[in-house]
Formats: structure tokens, C-alpha cells, sequence
């Protein structure tokens, strides 16, 4: 069983949570490199500049490719303009269990373990909405690219 990062849950839990924006979103995908080589299993965060929007996510796949997500899985993202931070933490791997008990045991036990450097480091800059030099507004057209850079 993964376990995603407590972040990334409680980040979706919070974009699903919020009140609703009006229907004219705009479905927004993209494409997250970092020096070069796409990322898959970041969270990418679109966070409204100025207020009156909804947070708006996304988890890059194979390749680095995301859709966002506000209410609705992929159901795009109100227009307007967005400071976007992407964040990457693996999960643990634990054995499969038979009750909440023996998961949550797992996954303590699998915490506690050393573990192998993360296969990505997105650079401190990225991960933080107020520091984030990455700004989006949403296209017309929904296609967005973050070419990050490690130094």
C-alpha cells in the first residue's frame, strides 16, 4: 500500500472542502520539468492572487502531465491569476494490512525506516505561496508548462 504525503491530503482535502466558483472554468493541464526532465508525483497548487478564487490542484503523472482539479477531479480552474507552487514528497511503502490498527502501524514502522534520497529535490523557492517566483494566469487555451531549475 503507498501512502501519500500528509501535505498533498490535506492540500486536496482543502480544495474539495471550499465553496464553489462559478462555472466558467477553464480546464487547465500542463507539463512540470525540473532542469529539463519532466516530474511525476508532484502536487502543483494554483493559489489565487488578490482573493475571490479557490485553490485549484494537480499531481504530475509520467512525463510530468497534470490537470487541475478545484471540486471536481480535473474540472479546471476559474479564471484569473494564480501563484502556483509545486511540491514533491515520496510516500512510504508498507505490507498490505487486515485493519486501521495494523496500517497505521505499518506506516509508522515504514516512517521510522532510513530511506533512500527522494528521487526529485524541489528547491525550497518552489514549495512556499509566499516566496514562489512561479506565476500563471489561466490561458484561454488551458495549456501551461513549469520549467523549474535546481539552482
Amino acid at each position: 500500500m503507498r501512502v501519500r504525503n500528509l501535505s498533498r491530503a490535506l492540500a486536496l482535502a482543502l480544495a474539495l472542502a471550499g465553496a464553489g466558483c462559478g462555472d466558467n472554468k477553464i480546464k487547465v493541464k500542463g507539463v512540470v520539468t525540473l532542469d529539463g526532465s519532466p516530474v511525476d508525483g508532484a502536487l502543483v497548487t494554483f493559489v489565487p492572487e488578490g482573493g475571490g478564487s479557490q485553490n485549484a490542484i494537480g499531481v504530475t503523472q509520467q512525463g510530468g502531465a497534470f490537470q487541475l482539479t478545484t471540486l471536481k477531479q480535473n474540472d479546471g480552474v476559474a479564471p484569473g491569476n494564480y501563484k502556483v507552487t509545486v511540491t514533491y514528497g515520496e510516500g512510504v511503502e508498507t505490507a498490505p494490512a487486515g485493519n486501521v490498527r495494523d496500517a497505521m502501524q505499518g506506516v509508522n514502522k515504514a516512517q521510522r525506516q532510513k530511506k533512500p534520497p527522494p528521487k526529485y529535490v524541489i528547491p525550497a523557492l518552489y514549495t512556499d505561496p509566499g516566496k514562489t517566483p512561479l506565476r500563471q494566469k489561466v490561458p484561454p487555451d488551458g495549456e501551461v508548462k513549469f520549467e523549474l531549475k535546481s539552482k
